[in-house]
Parts: C-alpha cells; sequence; structure tokens
C-alpha cells in the first residue's frame, strides 16, 4: 500500500493517520537537511588544484625579499672626489682640491649644494672672491635654510664690498637664528663698513638701555670696530681688552673672526689671535 492509498484508507482515523505520518515527515526533514549540509560543504571546498597553489604561496616569502637599490655610479663617484677634495685641503693643497671639486660641477653632474660651497670655499681661500661668490650663491639657491652657507656667501659680500647685500643676507640669517651672538654683532660690523655709524651707535645705546648685563662683550667689540673706523687705536684696544675680560675665548674669537677686522691685524695690540675670517666647507 503507498502513502496516498494509505491516506485514504477509511480504516483509519484522521487522528491515527496523523501521528502515523509525522515519522515520515521527519525522515523528509532530516533528509532535506543532510542535503543542504553536504553542497555547502562541496561549495566550501578547495579545487583539485589547491595543493599547488599553497605550495606556491609557502613559496613566496622566499621570492619577495627586497631587491637592494641600484648604486648610482654618478653620485657614488661625486662623494669619492667630494672626500679626496676635503682630505686635499686640510693638507694645504688648495689648487689640487679646487681641481677635483671642478670636475663634479659640471653640467651633467649635477652637484649637490655642499659641492658648490666647498668649490667657493676653495676659491676663497686662494682670495678668488669673485668666483666664490657664484659658488656660494648657488649653494644658498638650493638651500636657503643653511646657516653655514648664508655665512660664506656673508663673508664673501663683506670682501668685496658689497656691504648692503651682506646685510640682505644677514636678515636671512637672523631669520633662523634671531638671538645669535655672532649675528647681531657682524650685522653691526657690516653697517659700520657701509657707513651707518650713527644707526651703530642707537641700536648699541637702545641694547645697554633694555639690557644692560647681556652683550656687554659684544657691544665692546662693536664699539673697538668703531674706534678703528675712525683711526682711534687707543680707543679701540681698550675696548678690545674690555671685551676679553667679559667674554670666554671661544666666544671672543668667534666675533672677531671678521673681514671687518682683516686691515688691522697688524697692530699687535688689539688682539691676541691672528685677525681673519673664516669659511666653512
Amino acid at each position: 500500500m503507498g502513502l496516498q492509498d494509505w491516506l485514504a484508507d477509511p480504516r483509519y482515523s484522521a487522528e491515527r493517520r496523523l501521528i502515523l505520518a509525522v515519522p515520515f515527515i521527519v525522515l523528509i526533514l532530516i533528509g532535506g537537511i543532510a542535503a543542504m549540509v553536504i553542497a555547502d560543504k562541496r561549495k566550501n571546498e578547495p579545487p583539485a588544484d589547491a595543493p599547488a597553489k599553497a605550495a606556491s604561496v609557502q613559496s613566496s616569502p622566499a621570492t619577495s625579499t627586497p631587491t637592494p637599490l641600484p648604486v648610482n655610479p654618478q653620485t657614488e663617484r661625486a662623494d669619492r672626489v667630494y672626500a679626496e677634495a676635503i682630505e686635499l685641503m686640510n693638507r694645504g693643497e688648495i689648487a689640487g682640491a679646487e681641481q677635483a671639486v671642478i670636475e663634479i660641477t659640471g653640467p651633467d653632474e649635477n652637484p649637490t649644494p655642499s659641492v658648490w660651497n666647498l668649490l667657493g670655499v676653495l676659491q676663497g681661500l686662494q682670495s678668488r672672491h669673485d668666483e666664490a661668490i657664484v659658488a656660494f650663491g648657488k649653494a644658498v639657491e638650493s638651500e636657503p635654510q643653511n646657516f653655514r652657507f648664508l655665512m660664506n656667501l656673508c663673508i664673501t659680500q663683506q670682501r668685496l664690498g658689497q656691504y648692503e647685500n651682506a646685510l640682505k643676507t644677514l636678515e636671512q640669517m637672523q631669520r633662523l637664528e634671531p638671538v645669535d651672538a655672532v649675528v647681531i654683532t657682524k650685522t653691526m660690523l657690516v653697517k659700520i663698513q657701509a657707513g651707518r655709524i650713527a644707526d651703530v651707535r642707537n641700536e648699541l645705546l637702545l641694547r645697554k638701555q633694555v639690557s644692560p648685563a647681556n652683550g656687554a662683550g659684544h657691544g665692546a667689540i662693536v664699539e673697538a670696530a668703531m674706534a678703528l673706523s675712525e683711526n682711534d687705536v687707543v680707543a679701540a684696544s681698550r675696548h678690545f681688552t674690555q671685551a676679553r675680560s667679559i667674554l670666554t675665548p671661544e666666544s671672543y674669537r668667534a666675533l672677531i673672526d671678521d673681514p671687518f677686522f682683516a686691515p688691522y691685524a697688524s697692530v699687535a695690540t688689539l688682539t691676541p689671535f691672528f685677525l681673519q675670517s673664516t669659511l666653512s666647507p
């Protein structure tokens, strides 16, 4: 007897048929659930080539090792020549050092600001300031925030008598180092060179009023410079003596290491140091 025949058999009441049909319904539900589980499992199984792909993934770290960046032969050569030029300069072979640097300043060399600065230093050491100022200008143009490059440019501008340009360079330096004693003192020295002594006197007076204790040594250096500009060697010597009694030897040397004082280096009473400005590679 089939299921439909059994359900239609009048010998069975509706209640009995319902009770007897429950096991069949449960079996049908279990079968459906089992089919769904099997289908879902097959869906999530990896394809047949999964082992090969897994092996490929596992081996990927070995093949993804970073490759070193290629060395730029031009840069490597420039660094080597720069180091050799520094060594030659330190040995006093200035012309040889300059010739080495010139080799890495050609149009195809793409020289760095430090290379231009070194070339300017070497030319300045040979008193070729008109050439040095061009090299320092290129260095500053590439790195306008570099205090050392700006100082070298300013010193060379002083040596060439370009005092107004030197003051503009000092303004750039003061923006970088607003309270640097060397920059403040040098600014006043350049103003004296430019003939603006009255401005310097007023500035000194103002500084003394605002802060009498601070800057006394720097002020004495400037007072000495003004006395020298007026050919008063006696007064200059007195101010230098005052400055030496206030400043440390290092600070004193840093302040008088200026082109302003170079013409007066032969005056033995001024200072125990040889007065000359120093360019920095």
